[in-house]
């Protein structure tokens, strides 16, 4: 879920392209998030299009990134972090955490990122659904719609700014998946957590993303 490490990578290999391929993009996590399937690269083999384009890069981006050895090694130190908090699905979170937490430092360093993602998503917003029901070979995608609608209109991610809405966001997106919630002293767990593991990935932040760049 980390939308401004991917649209950071696009603006800095592409950033000329139309505003379907920013939103491309981001496709394939927010699919993750309107449970109404999920964007593989046999969906935008041979297919042309902006939207594709920038699926394809963020799925080539993510193939590199989640093997970087140092990306792995955080979600290491992260499951170490959340330890003292009763999670299901430790690795969801830990993965998760680690990749909010590289957003983090990119809204907090250059706030620019997200004022330019809202910006060209804003331009094309209404094509989304419809142009990754095609890729999908679906009819519709009523709650991918609804995602993306939210996710521009509510500026989801500028609560990433925060430890606190950090911790908000990383629960909204596990019971999003179905994991139930936590009790309440175990939320307010999350903050504190939040503030050690920027400490750890902000550092480790820029050459993530940099490694991340299709060859």
């Amino acid at each position: 879920m980390n939308f401004l490490s991917h649209h950071a990578l696009a603006r800095q290999l592409a950033p000329d392209e139309p505003p379907l391929f920013y939103a491309g993009n981001l496709v394939p996590d927010w699919l993750g998030i309107s449970q109404e399937g999920s964007l593989k690269k046999r969906h935008v083999e041979g297919k042309t299009g902006s939207l594709a384009d920038g699926a394809r890069l963020h799925l080539a981006a993510d193939q590199r990134f989640h093997t970087d050895p140092v990306f792995v090694a955080l979600c290491d130190e992260a499951k170490v972090l959340f330890a003292p908090v009763p999670l299901k699905r430790v690795f969801f979170f830990a993965h998760i955490a680690v990749e909010l937490a590289m957003d983090s430092y990119l809204l907090r360093s250059d706030p620019t990122h997200a004022a330019d993602l809202f910006q060209r998503l804003t331009r094309c917003l209404p094509e989304i659904a419809p142009q990754t029901a095609l890729l999908l070979e679906r009819e519709s995608l009523p709650e991918l719609a609804g995602v993306a609608e939210r996710f521009l209109e509510n500026r989801w991610i500028l609560a990433y700014e925060t430890d606190a809405g950090l911790a908000r966001r990383l629960l909204q997106l596990g019971q999003r998946v179905g994991i139930e919630a936590l009790d309440p002293d175990a939320s307010q767990k999350l903050p504190e957590i939040f503030a050690q593991l920027y400490q750890i990935v902000a550092p480790e932040t820029l050459g993530l993303i940099s490694r991340a760049a299709p060859i």
